[in-house]
C-alpha cells in the first residue's frame, strides 16, 4: 500500500470510475500493487454495502467518483474507457 502514491505519480496506475485502480503502464510491480489495493477496496466496498443494505455497485460508483475527484493533477484517471491525465 505504501507503493501506491509513487506508482500513481509515475503513471503506472490510475483511478477508474468503478472505484478500482487500473494499470496504465504495466511496469515493475504495477499489477501486483493494483491487485493488492483492489482486493482491499473490494472487501471494504462489500462491507459497506452489507452494512447499509445497498448494492455494491452503488458503493463502487460513489468511491470511483470520489477517487477521481481526489486524484492529483497530472495523474491518470479513466473516463469513458480512455486513460487521460487529470
Amino acid at each position: 500500500m505504501n507503493a501506491l502514491p509513487a506508482a500513481k505519480e509515475a503513471g503506472h496506475l490510475g483511478e477508474q470510475p468503478d472505484g478500482y485502480l487500473g494499470v496504465v503502464n504495466p511496469v515493475g510491480e504495477a499489477r501486483a500493487i493494483a491487485r493488492l489495493i483492489n482486493d482491499a477496496r473490494r472487501a471494504e466496498y462489500q462491507r459497506l454495502a452489507d452494512e447499509h443494505n445497498v448494492d455494491i455497485r452503488d458503493i463502487q460508483a460513489r468511491a470511483g467518483k470520489k477517487a477521481i475527484e481526489r486524484t492529483a493533477s497530472g495523474q491518470y484517471i479513466q473516463l469513458n474507457g480512455v486513460w487521460m491525465t487529470k
